[in-house]
């Protein structure tokens, strides 16, 4: 059997280090892009009702109806939101740990984690919102239309902060951000404000994985170049 016989190179392959990892850094792929998909679907939605025109035309009495179906399709794609932030950040501490292992880049990422995550009070209140919509109930959401003379029309979906806060299981950092707006918070100056810091992390992570496992994955790149160059 030749060293490139297609058979002998499947088989390497398919046993490779450069495979798990690619493998692993794939499933977090399709987390980050569920994550991705649900907040611009959010956002879209949100930014929606930002149109004046649009704001104006769903506050009409004979489109409450309208109004009301708008709202229940925020709450179902924010559901959809929180679930997926949620399980984009375990997949990647999980990536973290099996791929960095006791590194200092492993302790760059715990060290990213705590400042831009653990101790912003924005990111443990979204962090808490995923556990308050799971096992509490929905948020409560409303449309804002307010107008004074000689300022932009005010218009946009907020989280209606007050009964909620009665929950008692919302974290000191969560319960310090909702201190901090009040009884009404912007719902998408939250959302894109938490986004803005997971894809960032998202980004600093992969490219180190990508640096810790260049041989192995560089590896499996040729591999996979010689099983090509067979023809098979």
């Amino acid at each position: 059997m030749s060293f490139d016989d297609p058979i002998d190179l499947s088989k390497r392959i398919e046993s490779s280090e450069g495979l798990k990892v690619q493998q692993k850094m794939d499933w977090l792929g399709t987390s980050y892009r569920a994550f991705v998909q649900n907040y611009n679907e959010l956002k879209v939605l949100l930014q929606k009702f930002n149109n004046p025109d649009v704001a104006l035309e769903l506050w009409t009495v004979n489109n409450r109806p309208q109004l009301d179906a708008f709202q229940q399709e925020v709450l179902r794609r924010l559901q959809n939101y929180l679930a997926s932030a949620k399980s984009l950040v375990q997949h990647a501490r999980k990536l973290a740990d099996e791929m960095l292992g006791n590194t200092e880049s492993h302790k760059q990422y715990d060290a990213l984690l705590k400042v831009g995550f653990t101790d912003s009070p924005l990111v443990q209140f979204v962090e808490d919102l995923r556990d308050y919509a799971l096992h509490n109930q929905l948020p409560v959401t409303s449309a804002v239309l307010h107008w004074e003379k000689d300022k932009e029309l005010d218009n946009s979906i907020v989280l209606e902060l007050g009964d909620m806060k009665k929950w008692d299981r919302w974290s000191l950092r969560a319960k310090e951000f909702m201190k901090s707006v009040g009884d009404k918070a912007n719902l998408e100056a939250v959302v894109s404000e938490y986004s803005s810091k997971v894809i960032e992390l998202h980004g600093w992570l992969s490219k180190k994985v990508a640096e810790a496992k260049a041989v192995p994955l560089s590896e499996l790149d040729e591999l996979q170049e010689r099983l090509r160059n067979t023809g098979v």
